[in-house]
């Protein structure tokens, strides 16, 4: 009796147990697939591309050859026309200040 209650057991327990997933027979693969062109198989005539095109020139600044600062030529007399013209509205000014106080204005723009 005990033997036959065992075996009963067992059957239940395999047939509750879940299903035992298939074991993979390939590796998986991360990254590129291997199997496309490579480097090396890439022609030798082909002429490189000329990157100049995403080097920007920086803005005029106090150490730029062009600044001549205190003059009325110059980037730095044009910055200052700009300037001027953003803050000539008292609720510009007030507001580019209000924003200063709370740290929101960038350190460049308050220089």
């Amino acid at each position: 009796m005990r033997a036959s209650l065992t075996c009963i057991l067992l059957a239940t327990a395999r047939a509750l147990a879940p299903a035992a997933r298939p074991r993979r027979t390939h590796p998986a693969r991360h990254g590129a697939p291997k199997d496309g062109p490579s480097y090396a198989d890439l022609p030798r005539d082909v002429e490189p591309i000329d990157t100049s095109f995403l080097e920007e020139k920086p803005p005029p600044s106090w150490g730029s050859e062009g600044w001549n600062w205190g003059s009325a030529n110059g980037a730095a007399h044009d910055k200052a026309a700009i300037v001027r013209a953003q803050f000539a509205k008292r609720h510009r000014r007030t507001s580019f200040m209000a924003w200063a106080k709370c740290g929101t204005v960038d350190a460049g723009d308050l220089k």
